[in-house]
């Protein structure tokens, strides 16, 4: 197998397993970030000994974190330590024994996947056991899970934005020209906006209709070996197995060389036709209304969750997947995974709705989200007020509500961030603050590229807080204090409701010229 990185080289290795490690006198962290890791340090390892110097020896392969990161710097660490770098024990270093050695051992890869090619004749350590213990002595633990599963899709650019990405639509018989058409539509602007990405499955499911009529989306959910695939479906069963976002894995979740994660968005036909009237009797939207939140909202918001997913690779994003085992996730809090999404759908749509066909003659639509966009400019008000005092809360509109939870005194926790919250599908503190006010807070301390862009690029490496730290410069518990301390540090009854601390508010620009999604920096790349 040959994989290709963005370095000038091309590195031959076969699949292995990880172990863990030990330091010694001399270790192979390279850049000092504490980590000993195959895309860094194994890089400028390899680069040095295939001669590299200047940018050609760094660019691209220095962790965030090091302490030692200029050229000259890490030639001349490289240089005093030589004699550690002869592996194989031959009194010489030569990047197609040594080099390979050491960066396929920090790919994780033992035994003959090791040793295979790579030891030269004179070799006075020749066997997998010699120099994996050798090597051993020289790392640092790592957090960099590089497990086959992650080779198989950094090959298949699983976490890059790609032209043409394979995606699929699969529709219920029933369901109209004019609605599929609509979504392929709607699903162009979005990923013009935030990149195509591979194995997304959008499935609209007709829950008045036959058995015969939903047998594409049988079809394809049996494809995906999706919940309750093995006995074959009716359209009851896939009414009570619908959701989005759900995830698929055909080939099984043990993170093997067949691991391929899916993305799964069932929606109903009825959601399409009614949107959330559909399961709400009081709620009776407008067309336009409905067109807007059932086609480009919804389908804004959940792309972009698949987006989220994506750059998590094989760990996992959340903590719902064995969140005690760091390796099988970034843990990445559900008040961002939401609130990220949210916060980017007016947003977004404010550039676009213009573009699409369904929605450009509906001047309401403009006037909704303008009108969302400035209500959200009093968040940091209306969040005050939340905290600060008990009900009745005065709204945005002047509207006296007696009727909202009383948060007073509410503050985020660990406890907020560990799994979605019980009251996710109703009232409470948890849902109408976390997913809101934080986000807003992660923006004023770095910005919201960082929020909506850079931190899903580096959370796979570091985790979402060790990427949150790398952008905002602070620890999860730092992170709770600060916010908890902004949402104190002004009266509400004392500021402007359109008063908000600098970087809080959604640019008034377009999320494009914020955000370059095409061009992210995603791990491996």
């Amino acid at each position: 197998m040959i994989l290709k990185f963005v370095l000038g080289l091309t590195v031959i290795f076969a699949l292995g397993t990880a172990s863990p490690s030990t330091l010694a006198e001399f270790d192979l962290d390279v850049d000092e970030d504490q980590t000993t890791g195959a895309l860094t340090d194994g890089l400028l390892i390899i680069r040095y000994m295939f001669g590299f110097s200047g940018g050609g020896l760094t660019t691209g392969a220095v962790s965030s974190l090091g302490m030692r990161t200029s050229a000259p710097e890490i030639a001349q660490h490289l240089a005093a330590n030589e004699t550690s770098l002869d592996i194989d024990g031959d009194g010489a270093v030569d990047p197609l024994t040594d080099g390979l050695l050491i960066i396929r051992s920090l790919f994780g890869f033992s035994g003959q996947a090791l040793v295979n090619g790579a030891v030269s004749a004179g070799a006075q350590r020749n066997s997998s056991a010699q120099i994996s213990a050798f090597l051993q002595s020289m790392k640092k633990e790592s957090t960099d899970q590089f497990t086959v599963a992650t080779q198989k899709l950094l090959l298949e650019n699983f976490n890059q934005p790609q032209t043409e990405p394979e995606q699929w639509a699969v529709f219920s018989l029933d369901v109209t020209s004019r609605m599929q058409n609509r979504y392929f539509e709607t699903m162009e602007a979005v990923k013009r906006s935030f990149g195509g990405y591979m194995n997304w499955n959008y499935m609209v499911l007709s829950e008045q209709g036959s058995d015969s009529d939903n047998a594409p989306i049988m079809q394809r959910l049996s494809e995906l070996k999706y919940n309750g695939w093995e006995d074959g479906y009716t359209t009851q069963e896939l009414k009570d197995v619908s959701s989005c976002l759900g995830g698929a894995s055909p080939n099984g979740y043990e993170r093997d060389s067949d691991y391929e994660p899916h993305s799964t968005c069932m929606v109903w036909k009825g959601f399409l036709e009614q949107s959330h009237g559909l399961f709400d009797p009081n709620y009776e939207p407008e067309q336009w209304q409905i067109d807007l939140e059932a086609m480009a909202q919804s389908l804004q918001h959940e792309y972009f969750h698949h987006y989220q997913r994506a750059h998590a690779l094989d760990r996992g994003l959340d903590y719902q997947s064995d969140p005690e085992n760091p390796d099988n996730t970034v843990n990445a809090p559900w008040w961002w995974i939401e609130g990220a999404a949210m916060a980017a759908e007016m947003w977004w749509l404010r550039g676009v709705w213009e573009e699409l066909s369904y929605l450009r003659d509906s001047p309401e639509v403009g006037r909704y989200i303008e009108a969302r966009l400035e209500e959200d400019k009093k968040s940091f008000w209306f969040n005050l007020q939340r905290i600060q005092k008990r009900p009745p809360i005065l709204e945005p509109n002047g509207y006296l509500n007696a009727d909202l939870d009383d948060c007073y005194d509410w503050k985020l926790s660990q406890e907020h961030s560990d799994g979605y919250p019980d009251t996710y599908n109703g009232p409470g503190c948890e849902f109408a603050l976390a997913p809101f006010a934080p986000i807003r807070f992660m923006a004023y301390k770095s910005s919201w590229r960082a929020v909506l862009r850079d931190i899903p690029a580096d959370y796979f490496e570091h985790g979402f807080w060790g990427a949150l730290k790398i952008h905002t410069g602070l620890s999860e518990q730092e992170f709770y204090d600060e916010f908890n301390a902004l949402m104190r540090s002004r009266s509400w009854e004392d500021i402007d409701q359109s008063y908000a601390p600098e970087g809080w508010n959604t640019p008034d620009e377009a999320i494009e010229s914020h955000i370059d999604f095409l061009n992210i920096k995603s791990f491996g790349s």
